[in-house]
């Protein structure tokens, strides 16, 4: 077979070739939950436009920072470990964002539970890995607006950001993908508001309809 022939046919195999799709699974060790989530508090706080914030702290040591994210427009983030729940709430890490400059925790826009250890469907928050090893904040998509809950499917067809199906224990489920923790700060950053806002906009269709 001459050359170009041979050359011919490789080409034709590279573009029949199938590229595989990542597989994904929620992170359910607590040692590598406790590090993910020290990861994302401390991303947070060193792109933060607080300098006085930054710094290695404890896994318990409440923070909250501020983020210039345009002109006029700041966002902000909470961390705390919540133990100890009262009733059946379990504990967990409690990841918190909202708008303009932060005054009250109740006036958070996102809310991300994240389970100490394990895997826990009511938490909204979760850590994922794909097989390349890249990590993951994502959302489960439960929301809950003005007079009630919204469907978890009416946010995720409304939602225009990156989905993803997840490996969680024996089932797939479908997360909205917040950011990616192995990408720089500033598109991590970028990535967090873009879904804080998307969060908006779905939030506020939802309680003006009807």
């Amino acid at each position: 077979m001459k050359d170009i022939e041979i050359k011919e046919v490789k080409d034709m195999i590279e573009k029949t070739e199938t590229v595989l799709p990542l597989h994904y699974a929620v992170v359910d060790n607590p040692i590598e939950i406790e590090l993910l989530q020290t990861e994302l508090r401390d991303k947070f706080l060193e792109n933060s436009n607080e300098v006085d914030q930054v710094g290695k702290l404890p896994i318990n040591q409440w923070s909250v920072c501020q983020f210039d994210v345009s002109e006029n427009k700041d966002v902000w983030y909470l961390y705390n470990l919540h133990t100890d729940m009262p009733g059946t709430r379990k504990d967990r890490y409690w990841n918190i964002l909202g708008s303009g400059e932060y005054e009250h925790w109740n006036l958070a826009e996102v809310e991300l539970n994240i389970p100490l250890e394990g895997i826990d469907r009511k938490m909204q928050g979760a850590f994922v890995k794909d097989d390349e090893g890249k990590r993951y904040l994502v959302h489960r998509g439960r929301f809950r607006g003005k007079k009630t809950f919204m469907k978890i499917e009416d946010f995720m067809n409304k939602f225009s950001g990156e989905k993803i199906l997840s490996g969680e224990g024996k089932k797939l489920q479908e997360f909205a993908v917040i950011a990616c923790l192995d990408d720089n700060g500033d598109k991590f950053i970028q990535d967090v508001v873009k879904f804080l806002n998307e969060v908006k906009r779905i939030k506020t269709e939802f309680n003006n309809k009807g």
